[in-house]
């Protein structure tokens, strides 16, 4: 839930920039993401059942997630943009792409930033990532 949480507001910036025009804040798309992710988040909780009866047919089911949650998403900025089907599910798509890039850079920069910090810290560490990495 720590990465869900963290990722809306990354979220809630592509959606930003892609409803600009539609006259609402950035305050308000974090709203408007969190109202979505929350739905999308109990839809999955809904199939963790699944996983107890077939595990085969949680991992099928899992694997559609992302079009569940982008279709959940254009589903969203339709109802409160009123815009054509078309644009919308292509401006739904922009903002899932650029999250996702945007949260792999901050999440990247993250891991970046605590090797960093403990091979500063900690000279085992930085032995022992520097003889890893030799190794590939």
């Amino acid at each position: 839930h720590l990465l869900i949480a963290s990722s809306m507001p990354v979220l809630a910036f592509a959606s930003w920039l892609f409803f600009r025009k539609k006259g609402y804040n950035y305050a308000e798309h974090l709203i408007i993401v969190s109202y979505a992710f929350g739905v999308t988040v109990f839809l999955g909780m809904l199939i963790i059942p699944v996983f107890f009866i077939d595990e085969e047919a949680y991992a099928w089911l899992s694997s559609f997630s992302i079009l569940i949650t982008l279709g959940y998403f254009t589903y969203v900025y339709l109802s409160l943009f009123q815009e054509r089907q078309v644009a919308v599910f292509f401006k739904s798509l922009g903002v899932y792409l650029l999250y996702a890039f945007l949260f792999g850079l901050f999440s990247a920069g993250i891991v970046l930033a605590y090797i960093g910090y403990k091979s500063s810290t900690d000279p085992e560490f930085k032995e022992k990532f520097k003889t890893e990495t030799k190794a590939e």
